[in-house]
């Protein structure tokens, strides 16, 4: 896309995940991968594009990586991001209890870090507040049935969540070890025996500088 004269680079906070785009991605001389944080991060180019996808859900300081970025563009340059709505995920048929309790912990528990549970539909505001310009937003939820050949693997993202940051709502009390792994049961034979869609809602966002 960039052609022979353009030049992409990539960034990331973890070692292990530029690890695995280095090893993926060889020997093309106008990609880079580096592990850098967006806060501090700094080039001498400016660049057409900047994007993220699904990374400012994680933010608290949502504003002041949105305007890094802004400052990383050309004039004219295009910043796009991809990120969810996580309250308006919609499960068919409805989750088990167990795991509709670590949901709205898991929810709950975003919200007091400081992250935005509503990014996806937060980002038209935000662009416009930082000056971006001819603000476009399209609609990219992700929709799994029985149809896709990984439908299972898609529904897992929520059984990772329980394994994974479950173990940081117990530690901070949002809920209790005996829920988690209740949640994690209930949700596997949900996933296998009774799942029939699951729709994650996603927006991107695209402003001109």
């Amino acid at each position: 896309l960039v052609g022979d004269s353009g030049f992409v680079t990539g960034i990331d906070t973890s070692e292990y995940l530029i690890g695995i785009a280095q090893r993926n991605f060889p020997g093309i001389k106008n990609l880079a991968f580096e592990m850098a944080d967006i806060n501090s991060y700094l080039s001498e180019s400016k660049y057409d594009i900047v994007t993220s996808a699904r990374v400012l859900q994680w933010l608290s300081n949502r504003e002041d990586v949105l305007m890094k970025m802004k400052d990383l563009l050309k004039e004219g340059g295009c910043l796009t991001i991809l990120d969810y709505n996580h309250e308006k995920v919609e499960f068919d048929p409805e989750l088990p209890g167990s795991m509709k309790r670590l949901y709205r912990a898991f929810l709950q528990w975003r919200q007091d870090s400081g992250m935005d549970n509503q990014v996806a539909d937060n980002l038209e505001q935000l662009f416009s507040e930082i000056g971006l310009k001819n603000i476009d937003v399209e609609d990219e939820s992700e929709i799994a049935t029985p149809a896709n050949a990984s439908f299972i693997d898609e529904l897992g993202i929520w059984q990772k969540v329980a394994e994974t940051r479950g173990i940081q709502l117990v530690n901070d009390r949002y809920i209790s070890e005996v829920e988690r792994l209740l949640a994690i049961q209930e949700y596997g034979d949900w996933m296998v025996n009774k799942a029939k869609r699951m729709k994650l809602y996603l927006k991107s966002v695209t402003g001109y500088k």
